[in-house]
């Protein structure tokens, strides 16, 4: 059950929705990964000047996750994808994945 693996501070501050069992393949098939996600949720704290000033290229909301899961090893992807129409390969670019 989903509000079994969090704690209880994720519980109070935030929405959590359920989809296709997502909390229960995390903690179990990537439990360091649901640890720092965990982790990021709970040290969080949402600023106003963070979303009343504008930016340019990244919000400073989406600076800090990226930072926090920067520091503990994670790294952007990026997938090359495709598709062949009769012989001929098109590429279908695709945005950097965090």
């Amino acid at each position: 059950m989903l509000c079994n693996r969090l704690p209880d501070f994720i519980r109070t501050h935030y929405e959590v929705h359920e989809w296709k069992h997502a909390s229960a393949i995390l903690s179990a098939d990537f439990p360091d990964e649901w640890g720092d996600i965990l982790d990021l949720l709970t040290e969080f704290r949402l600023r106003k000047s963070w979303i009343t000033q504008g930016g340019g290229r990244k919000s400073q909301v989406s600076e800090y996750i990226d930072s926090f899961l920067y520091a503990r090893g994670w790294q952007e992807k990026k997938f090359e994808t495709g598709v062949v129409i009769d012989g001929q390969r098109l590429d279908s670019p695709t945005h950097q994945i965090d």
